[in-house]
């Protein structure tokens, strides 16, 4: 199973949010951001949980499709532990940015 969820700024996500996200059990769950950062970083990156195998080959596969369609910068898969969205999940979890509004 796959949960797609659209995750407001972390500081107004509830806590209802992620126990949603978590009542699927344990499936991959996919967070959407969009990233801002020094005016001049730009295209895609996707973070996974560092030590989860199956997160990283997934947010690697993303970076290798999105990259393929689209020719945009690929900033990789990176292992994070510090990501809440990604730190809360119950499951294989990923956090996809999609681009920098600030660029």
């Amino acid at each position: 199973m796959l949960l797609m969820m659209w995750v407001q700024p972390l500081t107004i996500i509830s806590t209802i949010s992620f126990e949603k996200m978590n009542s699927v059990g344990k499936s991959f769950h996919v967070s959407h951001h969009l990233n801002a950062f020094n005016g001049s970083a730009n295209d895609f990156e996707v973070w996974y949980f560092a030590g989860n195998e199956e997160a990283r080959k997934l947010a690697q596969a993303i970076c290798d499709a999105v990259y393929k369609v689209t020719g945009w910068v690929n900033r990789g898969a990176k292992a994070t532990t510090s990501l809440y969205v990604i730190r809360a999940s119950e499951g294989s979890a990923i956090l996809i940015e999609w681009g920098f509004m600030d660029s």
